[in-house]
């Protein structure tokens, strides 16, 4: 008899430009778990495979990765007893915390075109600017900063001009669905979704201009321009 806990990540679940490999291998452990636990069924020895989100450790400091204060975090502690408790108790998986939970959900619901293209890793506010024009709409990329203030742009998706309320939405941007929780804090079956997944992307309100790369007017609304959109 005995017991194997394999560490893999909400990451197993989507790609992650920028972060190829790591998203890559933490897909692999938490196949290659399952894949395991199938093949050690019936013999006393069980797989576990945990998937916490980010959690505060010093995994960023050591990765050279920076993140915002205050941006949500599971303390490594919590994260450790939900996968030992997972792992006493026989489960295959286990991914650690509602909020991880739900957006591993949507994740896999999503396709992957729009998983990979909403991912920003730089300095910047989420910014989607408009290129060429094709018979399906207009082409988006998405602009990247980086922290020395450069930038790449990436083909994002499309840009389709709605004359009936004069402004420009970007495709397929999200589904939302609405899931009930369960007694144990898991995610249950969808209840409820919309079927809009095409969006005008804008500031409700207006931004410090002391943010990297901001908009020197604090805002974008999308009457202004067709070109360019930003969710800061």
């Amino acid at each position: 008899d005995g017991r194997i806990l394999n560490v893999a990540s909400t990451a197993s679940f989507q790609p992650g430009p920028y972060m190829a490999m790591y998203y890559a291998s933490k897909a692999f452990v938490y196949s290659f778990s399952n894949a395991l636990a199938g093949e050690l069924a019936g013999t006393g020895v069980t797989v576990t495979v945990l998937n916490p989100g980010i959690t505060r450790s010093e995994f960023h400091v050591r990765a050279g990765l920076k993140r915002a204060a205050g941006f949500a975090m599971m303390d490594a502690a919590p994260v450790a007893k939900i996968g030992y408790r997972a792992l006493l108790s026989g489960r295959r998986n286990i991914t650690a915390g509602f909020l991880n939970q739900l957006s591993s959900s949507i994740a896999k619901a999503l396709p992957t075109r729009l998983t990979t293209a909403i991912a920003n890793m730089g300095a910047g506010p989420l910014e989607l600017r408009g290129g060429s024009n094709t018979t399906a709409g207009q082409n988006v990329y998405q602009r990247i900063y980086n922290d020395d203030q450069t930038y790449s742009d990436r083909l994002a998706g499309t840009f389709t001009y709605h004359p009936a309320h004069h402004h420009t939405h970007f495709d397929d941007f999200s589904s939302y669905r609405l899931r009930t929780i369960l007694p144990n804090g898991g995610v249950g079956k969808t209840v409820a979704g919309g079927t809009k997944t095409s969006f005008c992307l804008t500031d409700s309100d207006q931004w410090p201009t002391t943010l990297p790369n901001a908009s020197a007017e604090g805002d974008y609304f999308a009457w202004r321009t067709r070109f360019l959109q930003e969710a800061t």
